[in-house]
């Protein structure tokens, strides 16, 4: 696999409030690729200043059959011309509307972030206290790849997204949609209370992240809401605008200032350190795989 299909995205289950931890790790007897590993330098870590609390959230995931599909689904072999033709039609498209908007038309650019089963690891002691799953929003959930992957896991499954072509592409999917670039209390009511939150990958591409997370926890239930937040290391913060622009966001990561990339451990540190500080309690932390079918296997 090329190195560009693999971008390093660490997951983070947080909690305002106390809640019981995950059991043991399942097994996957399958070999990854050699760019695929999800392990971190625990030596590292432990001794950095929280290292050792750190290690004790983290969890060991492994490359499974959810993976497996994606990659074979959506980075294995492909007809060489529908190809040329797709990167011409994207390149036309991308004169006149920006590169998510172009990739939503065409249905390219779909996502991996976790699969059920990586999911379904971390979410066990919620799905068993809860046996029909609860209800989840996934904010800024894309095309609803990496939405369909959380469904299986819970009784009912909401979204929100800003742009039009993905909404349409959501509501084929049967997902109950918000077209928003936000969580709108105005738009959902202010008693609309979910048992899981998601928000992968969206925290460096919005503008106004800790508004956004400030509503989310508004929108969790008491005591048992989760949140899964996901972000990219190292945190390249950018806001697309019209015709694939990218522009500063509004707000601020309050996130250290490096005179060098940061590694990706020290990256995961400072984010995890982040969220603690914006009030969040830190129940796992996870490294993930971010996958994209927009580079193909070789």
């Amino acid at each position: 696999y090329p190195h560009s299909l693999v971008k390093a995205s660490n997951l983070y289950v947080a909690d305002p409030f106390p809640l019981v931890s995950v059991r043991g790790l399942q097994e996957v007897a399958m070999q990854p690729p050699a760019e695929l590993r999800y392990s971190v330098r625990s030596d590292w870590l432990r001794a950095q200043d929280g290292g050792k609390e750190f290690m004790e959230k983290f969890v060991q995931l492994r490359f499974d059959e959810g993976t497996q599909r994606f990659l074979t689904t959506y980075c294995g072999e492909r007809d060489s011309w529908k190809e040329v033709l797709r990167d011409a039609a994207r390149s036309a498209l991308k004169i006149f509307v920006a590169n998510t908007t172009a990739n939503g038309l065409l249905r390219a650019g779909q996502m991996h972030v976790l699969s059920t089963e990586q999911a379904g690891i971390l979410l066990e002691d919620r799905l068993v206290a809860r046996k029909n799953g609860g209800h989840l929003l996934d904010v800024g959930a894309g095309d609803g790849t990496v939405t369909n992957e959380l469904r299986p896991l819970f009784e009912s499954v909401s979204c929100t997204e800003v742009n039009p072509v993905l909404v349409r592409s959501l509501r084929q999917h049967g997902f109950r949609v918000w077209h928003s670039d936000t969580v709108s209390t105005h738009a959902m009511g202010a008693d609309l209370k979910f048992d899981v939150i998601s928000a992968l990958n969206i925290f460096d591409r919005c503008d106004e992240p800790i508004t956004l997370l400030d509503t989310m926890v508004q929108h969790l239930h008491p005591v048992t809401g989760l949140l899964l937040v996901s972000i990219v290391i190292p945190v390249h913060a950018s806001v697309e605008g019209s015709l694939g622009r990218w522009r500063e966001p509004q707000q601020e990561l309050p996130l250290p200032l490096y005179t060098k990339p940061p590694s990706f451990e020290q990256g995961v540190l400072d984010v995890a350190r982040m969220l603690q500080n914006l009030g969040l309690r830190v129940l796992y932390v996870i490294w993930l795989r971010l996958l994209s079918s927009l580079v193909r296997r070789e």
